[in-house]
């Protein structure tokens, strides 16, 4: 029997056996009840706005009901086409989620897999798979599961060493489809950008930064037309709620990426890499900061070994990730950002 086939059968039972071993622990946290997320709520109006036909607006107050711009459209969508399955059934939008879930974790074996052994990459799957803050995301509609399924996609795509116009393509679609999931899919696009431009790779990195500027630029033009991004407003002012309060000064950035640094470093990083140190925060609160800081420390320390040994997209995706978390408004600093 020829080999190849003998090994792809054997990564197929792998990946079939993580999608049921995720599909099976996300099934077992299962909560039917909603978030208490604004995002939750709003995400389901806008599905079922677009199942009624009525377009990306959110339908909840009296009309004429606004043109959204704060999401774009393509979660919305997925559960536009639930809620015309099972019209009304929002648990049937959260079942959608523990799939994609579920379908992350073969994602996340094949991208450890490219670099690492096999039992690195089943360690690596199975902590995801019982992480509390993956599971609590598991099953609630909201988009960072979908974003973590198409950011892994993208990433495998373009991290697989194939060559040629469809392997660029596949990373477009998936890229494409992060972004459409969520705008900060523009820090993945703009890391695969960066990957292929390190590695050389002139053809390439302009066929992706091409192709990646006609993906966005629909959305770009929807938005500016509705009135501007739910986002890009916020981020440039002091108090990212207050409409009327001033733009956001050198002295003030700075303060925010400070205060930033502090809260992802000392707090939400740690503990989602060991969400075991944050199990005792009220009574060693210090300690659990100390502990987290630690657990930072040692993942970058990681991540620059991987860079200096060459081009990493992971790495390079996480820089640009965090870098872009950071320079968000204090107030959105969230453990919830970083699980996808």
């Amino acid at each position: 029997m020829n080999p190849l086939f003998l090994i792809a059968r054997r990564s197929n039972l792998i990946y079939g056996t993580l999608f049921l071993a995720g599909l099976t622990a996300a099934s077992l946290m299962f909560n039917p009840d909603l978030s208490r997320s604004g995002d939750n709520a709003e995400y389901i109006i806008l599905g079922r706005s677009l199942a009624a036909g009525d377009g990306l607006r959110l339908t909840s107050p009296p009309p004429p009901w606004p043109v959204a711009t704060k999401y774009p459209p393509l979660f919305p969508a997925l559960l536009a086409a639930v809620d015309r399955v099972a019209p009304g059934d929002v648990q049937a939008m959260k079942w959608l989620i523990v799939l994609f879930f579920a379908g992350c974790i073969p994602l996340i074996y094949r991208l450890i897999r490219t670099d690492h052994s096999s039992s690195m990459a089943l360690v690596v799957s199975g902590t995801c798979i019982v992480s509390p803050y993956l599971l609590d995301a598991s099953h609630a509609v909201m988009s960072e599961i979908p974003f973590l399924f198409f950011s892994l996609a993208a990433l495998g795509s373009a991290r697989g060493g194939e060559e040629g116009t469809g392997s660029l393509a596949r990373t477009l679609v998936f890229a494409g489809a992060a972004f459409y999931v969520r705008t900060a899919g523009a820090a993945l696009m703009a890391a695969i950008c960066v990957f292929y431009a390190v590695r050389k790779d002139v053809r390439s990195t302009l066929i992706l930064v091409a192709g990646m500027i006609l993906l966005v630029l629909p959305w770009a033009l929807y938005a500016s037309q509705g009135g501007g991004s739910g986002y890009v407003e916020p981020l440039l002012r002091i108090d990212s709620y207050d409409p009327q309060s001033d733009v956001l000064g050198l002295w003030g950035a700075i303060s925010r990426l400070a205060s930033n640094i502090f809260s992802y470093g000392a707090q939400h990083t740690g503990a989602l890499v060991n969400p075991f140190l944050s199990e005792s925060m009220d009574r060693y609160g210090v300690l659990d900061g100390i502990g987290h800081t630690v657990v930072v420390l040692l993942a970058g320390l990681f991540l620059l070994v991987k860079l200096r040994r060459g081009a990493a997209l992971v790495p390079i995706y996480l820089l640009v990730y965090v870098g872009m978390l950071i320079s968000w408004p204090e107030v959105w600093s969230s453990i919830r950002f970083l699980v996808p």
